[in-house]
């Protein structure tokens, strides 16, 4: 069949299955529509070749559930409610994604969810994990942890700017990210989890308020992240 000009697609809430190259070639579409709550499963190749895609509209409430499954979590920076709102990574935590500028920006209240490596069974993966288009994340006030595995093997990101709300720093949050610039806001260093920045490159640094250097560098852990601890004039403790 050919669906070279076709544009949008409803799916109905029945469906619980989407087959291999279902919706391949369909240069044309633009945007999908799906009516379930529960992510219908997504073989391969569904979508490919779709490269007009631009908008993937789920129930009110299921953003979240559609971003963190398999397959679907591929989609996770154009997928939406009715409502217009992205997906949240917290219960009151929103985040939004700008495609142009490369941006990711985390906002609300309160913490952000905890996540799993892929590996694990049946893990809860961030929507962007593994991202090669994030150049810039934005945590804004109010938010108060950043979760867990958040931020893992997204090589492209540069830069990421943690408010004074942030308290804690989950396990292996920056695990794998090259020459990243992280700039913590907090006078108090955050609680900070085990292996939270392990493996970043050697050119990434981490920028604390002036005045807090000396308090960061004697804290248990942080520490052990000396040789890449700097204030915001430049000056470091080695």
């Amino acid at each position: 069949v050919d669906c070279s000009s076709l544009q949008t697609i409803e799916i109905p809430a029945n469906v619980t299955r989407i087959h291999e190259e279902a919706f391949m070639f369909c240069y044309a579409l633009s945007s999908v529509k799906l009516y379930s709550e529960e992510p219908p499963t997504l073989d391969d190749h569904v979508f490919e070749d779709c490269d007009n895609l631009k908008q993937i509209i789920v129930p009110d409430g299921a953003a979240y559930a559609y971003c963190t499954t398999v397959g679907w979590g591929s989609y996770a920076s154009i997928i939406e409610d009715v409502s217009g709102n992205g997906a949240m990574c917290g219960d009151d935590v929103l985040w939004t994604y700008d495609s142009e500028s490369g941006t990711l920006t985390i906002s609300g209240t309160g913490p952000m969810y905890d996540y799993d490596a892929p590996e694990d069974d049946e893990p809860k993966v961030s929507p962007w994990y593994d991202s090669h288009s994030i150049a810039t994340v934005v945590i804004g006030s109010g938010v108060t942890r950043v979760g867990s595995i958040a931020f893992s093997f997204c090589r492209n990101l540069s830069s990421i700017t943690i408010p004074a709300s942030v308290t804690s720093i989950g396990d292996k949050d920056f695990y794998g990210c090259n020459d990243l610039v992280v700039t913590v806001k907090a006078t108090t260093p955050p609680v900070l989890g085990g292996g939270a920045f392990e493996d970043i490159s050697f050119c990434s640094r981490i920028v604390v308020p002036n005045g807090s250097l000396e308090t960061y560098a004697n804290n248990n852990y942080w520490k052990s992240l000396l040789f890449y601890l700097e204030d915001r004039n430049g000056n470091n403790v080695l």
